[in-house]
């Protein structure tokens, strides 16, 4: 049998493991909405270049675009399992996890 005072401490390291697991949440959510805001202005520009230089270099920059998105689309699809992960266990935090899963898939919608 586990005394009191260990049983405590075990509940007590297990919810700072959850505060850790919540935080690192935010923060990667915080970073995926960092990168789409900063990619919404390329992808609703009308700039279609101006000659056959500009416009081979937007290609290039949208072709590179493409294999980020893909890259994201994974990261996106990691924090929609994560959010649910937290969402069911019942956290503290689980109305501001949820309200920020929301608004990832669409801002990531608008770029694709």
């Amino acid at each position: 049998l586990i005394p009191k005072r260990n049983k405590a401490l075990i509940v007590k390291a297990s919810s700072f493991v959850v505060v850790d697991f919540i935080s690192q949440f935010h923060t990667e959510v915080t970073e995926v909405e960092t990168w789409i805001r900063e990619k919404l202005p390329r992808v609703s520009s009308d700039d279609y270049g101006r000659d056959e230089t500009s416009a081979q270099s937007l290609l290039r920059k949208h072709e590179t675009l493409e294999l980020e998105l893909d890259s994201y689309r994974a990261k996106v699809s990691d924090l929609k399992n994560t959010c649910h992960a937290l969402v069911t266990s019942g956290n503290f935090d689980k109305e501001k996890i949820l309200r920020r899963q929301v608004m990832i898939p669409e801002l990531f919608y608008v770029l694709t």
